[in-house]
């Protein structure tokens, strides 16, 4: 017998509330007391970093009512983005169901193929269109759902793409809030689609500082604690005034929210209410303290739920940048580089690097893309620093030789060779030799690529790799 249980973790509150929801739950309560041992119970706990409990808390709370349980008749599945699943939740689930009955996975991201029937949804021309991303670097924006929506809708309309990641949310969230999915009738006016959007901003500062995750039309809900009620709550800001219950209505018809269930609303994706929030910090022109008093807890490291709205506000504050930058800088891997100054990037660079060559925890927030686009002037003589003959077997080598295949850096090709011919860590070696055959463009380097094959200096195992790229046609 099979049971399904489904819980979204964004909406519980309390541990009175997590029991209540979960574990006193009749499907789960009916498993539990079975004395069936083919009685299974499958259970999924959706949105693990966006609750309203602190993190760890959260999963020190889960773990604790989880001991005691038949652990060979449950299926568990919890999601979670990328970077903020706590390593001490993965331990102790491995105490419990064994290391080999615990496996972390990551959503693949899009494909090729699903760009290009995006594009047909779309009606564009997907050649056309992935062209433009290429020469745009865009790449990272297109590999996820919702950015890759918004991109879709803006060049279908405009035939061109905005130029950071700041300017497409601004653009895709106007064009979500610009009309109401149906029309109200109200005894006011349509509200202008600029001043919906301000009024966007401040729900998205509501739900992710205040955490409320629902929005209620005044319809009594079983939590209050988390609900957002456009009927009761007054609005007090000098920024932003006069608002009726109509207007929140109004923009709860847009594509921003979706309905839950009558009167009960939530955003449709909960980027959405992370940007928005931070357009409204920045739109109360509120000092570098107040900003950082907002997103930082007791221990002066930033909230997990905070730490995307944190890295928005980060690429408009140089305060809040270099007080992330010197308390919690894997954060600011989730801002946009595009926003950053070249020397902003470089001391960010180098205190990841020296924080990975130090603790050696892989900085799990960055993505490759983001590597990417942090390029700056100069950045070739920072990466040779570390790249000295003598810290060979230093953590940072081989995140420093994917840094110089994603930033195609030709300039460091020699150092390449060096460590593809002399290096003694074959691990090191072979990543060196891939990455030349990433970042060899012309014929010169190439033929010094067959000399170092003719003379023996690639290790017999690593000469494959680079017969294949030399001679493709011979592995037709």
């Amino acid at each position: 017998m099979k049971n399904k249980l489904y819980l979204n973790l964004r909406y519980v509150s309390t541990k009175g509330e997590l029991k209540e929801q979960l574990f006193q739950h009749p499907i789960y309560q009916s498993w539990y007391n079975s004395k069936y041992n083919m009685n299974h119970l499958y259970l999924f706990l959706d949105s693990l970093d966006e609750g309203m409990l602190q993190l760890g808390y959260l999963t020190e709370l889960l773990l604790e009512y989880l001991q005691d349980v038949d652990t060979s008749r449950l299926f568990l599945r919890v999601t979670c983005r990328p970077g903020l699943f706590p390593d001490s939740f993965e331990k102790g689930l491995a105490r419990l169901w064994g290391d080999k009955s615990v496996k972390a996975f990551q959503l693949s991201p899009l494909f090729l193929e699903d760009i290009s029937q995006a594009c047909v949804d779309y009606k564009i021309d997907g050649k056309d269109f992935m062209n433009i991303v290429k020469k745009s670097n865009m790449a990272g924006f297109v590999t996820t759902p919702v950015t890759l929506r918004m991109l879709l809708t803006h060049f279908k309309s405009n035939g061109e793409f905005p130029r950071t990641r700041n300017q497409l949310y601004e653009i895709g969230c106007l064009e979500l809030c610009a009309e109401p999915k149906r029309k109200m009738i109200t005894a006011f006016p349509l509200t202008p689609s600029k001043r919906r959007f301000e009024i966007a901003m401040l729900m998205g500062a509501i739900t992710i500082f205040c955490n409320k995750q629902l929005i209620s039309k005044g319809n009594p809900l079983c939590n209050n604690d988390v609900v957002f009620d456009i009927h009761s709550w007054k609005i007090t800001s000098s920024k932003i005034s006069g608002i009726h219950s109509d207007d929140f209505e109004e923009l709860l018809q847009t594509a921003l929210f979706k309905e839950l269930e009558p009167n009960k609303f939530s955003w449709s994706h909960y980027s959405y209410a992370e940007y928005l929030a931070a357009r409204y910090v920045q739109d109360q022109e509120l000092t570098g303290s107040q900003i950082i008093s907002l997103i930082e807890n007791e221990e002066r490291n930033i909230v997990p739920q905070l730490y995307q709205t944190s890295a928005w506000l980060a690429g408009s504050s140089e305060e809040v940048f270099n007080h992330i930058l010197q308390n919690d800088p894997e954060v600011l891997s989730l801002c946009d580089p595009n926003l950053l100054s070249d020397s902003s990037k470089r001391a960010l660079l180098i205190v990841l690097l020296d924080r990975y060559e130090h603790s050696g925890s892989y900085n799990s927030l960055a993505s490759w893309e983001f590597f990417k686009q942090l390029y700056f002037s100069g950045i070739e003589e920072v990466l040779l620093s570390y790249l000295d003959m003598r810290a060979m077997y230093s953590r940072n080598c081989r995140l420093i030789l994917g840094i110089i295949k994603e930033m195609k850096l030709t300039s460091l090709i020699a150092k390449l060779f060096e460590i593809a011919t002399v290096c003694f860590n074959p691990l090191l070696a072979e990543q060196a030799l891939y990455v030349l055959t990433k970042v060899i463009e012309e014929e010169k380097d190439k033929a010094e690529l067959r000399k170092v094959l003719l003379e023996g200096k690639v290790d017999k195992d690593n000469s494959n790799l680079v017969v294949n790229y030399l001679y493709p046609l011979i592995y037709l």
